[in-house]
């Protein structure tokens, strides 16, 4: 089942699944468009600013992030915050939310993070 998609272009996306592939197209999900990539961990939420550059989290409360569409990613534990979904605005910059009305954001690859109780 699929869990998110963020699209950078009106023709080029990124989606992932609860079963930890991520899946790719350049061409509107056209057929032989689509290319998919076993990472191997779940993920909930994605968001791209860029073909290569794209940042997701999961309710296990880790942010994972790529410049080099999933060939190799990183990851972080964001203290305990079972994360919902994400948004970012640069190669760094994003804001998550937990369904507990919390929001998580990080300008530096959530080495830093600043956490606010919004709801």
């Amino acid at each position: 089942m699929l869990s998110s998609v963020s699209c950078t272009s009106t023709s080029v996306c990124v989606a992932f699944d609860h079963s930890g592939n991520v899946y790719t197209t350049t061409n509107d999900w056209m057929p032989g468009s689509v290319q998919s990539k076993k990472v191997g961990t779940a993920m909930d939420s994605v968001s791209c600013v860029s073909t290569t550059d794209c940042q997701s989290v999961n309710i296990n409360a880790k942010a994972f992030w790529t410049t080099n569409q999933w060939f190799s990613f990183k990851s972080s534990k964001i203290d305990g915050h079972e994360l919902a979904s994400i948004s970012c605005w640069g190669g760094t910059n994003c804001s998550a939310v937990d369904e507990s009305g919390y929001a998580v954001t990080t300008d530096n690859d959530w080495i830093n993070t600043t956490v606010v109780k919004i709801a």
